[in-house]
């Protein structure tokens, strides 16, 4: 399914994907999964997986070692992936991320969606300043925010990288967002503190776009304050991660 999505296609036509069916529910046609290697020595719990390509309804599913279906949630529109157990307001939820997937940029625009034990909807978490969610991260913190990344296209000069003085940046950016009321209380802007001179990639020879910096993952550490006037301080060159002082 992994190169289906990275050359933009689908499976070839002499490939078989069933999709499951349910007598009881037959709305539901969530795609067919299989065990090929079985795992042992695995500790006790379920696998998590978002498909985005093949055959079926897409949505966040869940499934036991042996690939038997324990939930699932199809979507109307767009993908699901990023599907984890995270805790919010002291109590366990089940969070992941819904949108489009961009491609060839291979980011997405979206939400993020919090269930609670009962599979029941708690809330929805979106990018503000006019951005959507990313589909790479969200971190839920003990205050009560979530960290997502989110990505847009600028207008920027790379003449001082060999390129052309007019060109649009697609530039990554990390938000700190209070659950609650969606403010957001702290933003990183990539482009704004990673010279283009330190990118791992050079110039593309062909089209407009060049990809900026990638914030894949994100964290904050236990011991630092999250209070909404905090500035952002030294971030890691490779994934552009920031960290943040209380300002003393």
């Amino acid at each position: 399914i992994d190169q289906w999505v990275d050359s933009g296609g689908g499976p070839p036509a002499s490939a078989v994907l069933p999709v499951r069916s349910y007598r009881s529910r037959p709305d539901l046609k969530p795609a067919d999964t299989t065990t090929l290697v079985p795992a042992s020595g695995t500790g006790a719990g379920l696998v998590f997986i978002g498909p985005i390509a093949g055959p079926g309804q897409f949505g966040p599913m869940i499934v036991d070692n042996l690939s038997d279906l324990v939930w699932f949630r199809p979507l109307k529109n767009g993908k699901a992936t990023n599907l984890q157990v995270q805790t919010y307001q002291g109590q366990p939820v089940l969070a992941w991320w819904e949108g489009e997937v961009l491609l060839p940029g291979g980011y997405g625009e979206g939400e993020c969606v919090l269930l609670d034990t009962s599979y029941r909807e708690v809330t929805r978490i979106r990018a503000g300043n006019g951005l959507k969610a990313d589909l790479h991260e969200l971190f839920l913190t003990p205050e009560r925010t979530a960290l997502i990344t989110a990505y847009r296209l600028q207008q920027a000069d790379l003449s001082s990288v060999d390129g052309p003085s007019r060109a649009t940046l697609l530039n990554s950016l990390l938000q700190e967002v209070d659950i609650a009321t969606g403010e957001v209380l702290f933003e990183w802007d990539a482009h704004a503190h990673v010279a283009l001179s330190e990118s791992y990639l050079p110039v593309p020879t062909r089209g407009p776009t060049i990809s900026s910096i990638s914030t894949p993952s994100t964290s904050i550490p236990t011991a630092i304050s999250s209070s909404p006037g905090a500035t952002p301080g030294p971030c890691t060159r490779s994934i552009g991660t920031p960290e943040r002082s209380s300002g003393a």
